[in-house]
């Protein structure tokens, strides 16, 4: 217990530092080792090439040629300069094919004329000059027509003022004979045709779920008649007091109403069929601007419901105040009229 200290010690075994220099004598040990071994390893490979080449060429000569053939070899991490010059000459070729940005061009680039100008001194490329030559007029603007640099697409000075660059695309659209509108034709007409197939299930599944529904009407109808139809001998409102027709009165109300369902089913079927047609005659870009627009609808509909609804209540609110304010002004004009009839009377009784 009392030479525990000895460890702080630069001698001792257990000390940081020596424990250090320790890892890395022997870390050197070992790459010396791997070294040697490499080098071993190579001259024996080097042996067994130059006996196998002397087996197979049959002289002497090329064997010992061999030995100095690593004069003639390049080093394993050296690069040929020709290859390296066909590679930089393929890079300036995909640079010169590919097109620049505007922001990368430089002043001479986008204005010819300023190629062979001559500066005073060294032109840094970093800042953007001004160049003011005598009697030309440099605008820094590149048009969209001619992708020329000095002038807009509607200048005077742009060679193709007068073309339009849509114009090729819009004969292509007009003419009837070319493959694109030909397959545009072909795929609308088979879309119309699915379209209207649809439509013709859709009208035929209405018609039997109205049919149906039709038919279930008439039963209950007819259900009801029997339990509520009156006696032959009930006389109608209209022959009272004159000669009974005797007629059941249910029996002409309910007949009444039956009509009355039959034209308002054979309505909403015309209307929806008109619907239908008018929504598959639409584009999906129409059916949003409709959707849209019904969303609007609700929801002005809705403020005008609540601006309503405040005015009521701020209407209802202002009657109470004003009922109140009726009521003090008559509570305090009553109140003077009592204090001037007592006054009057104790003037009365001070006379007396």
């Amino acid at each position: 217990m009392s030479l525990k200290f000895l460890n702080l010690k630069s001698f001792h075994p257990g000390n940081k530092n020596s424990q250090k220099k320790l890892f890395i004598a022997e870390e050197r040990e070992k790459q010396l080792n791997k070294r040697e071994n490499e080098r071993a390893k190579e001259v024996l490979t080097e042996q067994e090439f130059i006996k196998n080449r002397a087996l197979l060429s049959g002289s002497k000569l090329e064997a010992e040629r061999s030995k100095v053939s690593f004069l003639y070899t390049l080093p394993p991490g050296a690069i040929d300069e020709k290859k390296q010059q066909q590679q930089q000459q393929q890079q300036q070729l995909e640079q010169q094919q590919q097109p620049k940005n505007d922001k990368d061009l430089k002043d001479f680039e986008k204005f010819p004329i300023l190629a062979n100008a001559p500066t005073d001194g060294v032109i840094s490329s970093d800042i953007k000059l001004v160049h003011k030559p005598l009697g030309i007029l440099i605008n820094n603007v590149k048009c969209a027509r001619c992708h020329n640099w000095g002038h807009r697409s509607g200048d005077r000075e742009c060679p193709l003022i007068d073309s339009n660059p849509n114009e090729y695309k819009n004969l292509q659209m007009n003419d009837p004979m070319s493959s694109n509108n030909n397959n545009n034709n072909n795929n609308n007409n088979n879309n119309n045709n699915n379209n209207n197939n649809n439509n013709n299930n859709n009208n035929n599944n209405n018609n039997n779920n109205n049919n149906n529904y039709n038919e279930y009407d008439h039963q209950n109808n007819q259900d009801n008649r029997k339990r509520f139809r009156l006696n032959s001998s009930a006389s109608s409102p209209k022959s009272y007091g004159r000669e009974s027709n005797h007629y059941s009165v249910v029996e002409d109300i309910i007949d009444n109403n039956n009509n009355n369902n039959n034209n308002k089913a054979n309505e909403e079927e015309d209307d929806d069929e008109v619907e239908r047609e008018f929504l598959a005659s639409l584009t999906k870009k129409q059916r949003k601007l409709l959707l849209r627009q019904i969303k609007l609808e609700e929801k002005q509909a809705k403020k005008k419901k609540k601006k309503r609804e405040k005015r009521k209540y701020s209407d209802s609110s202002d009657s109470d105040s004003d009922g109140d304010r009726k009521k003090r002004h008559k509570s305090s004009s009553s109140r003077k009229k009592e204090k001037k009839n007592s006054n009057q009377d104790f003037k009365e009784k001070s006379h007396n």
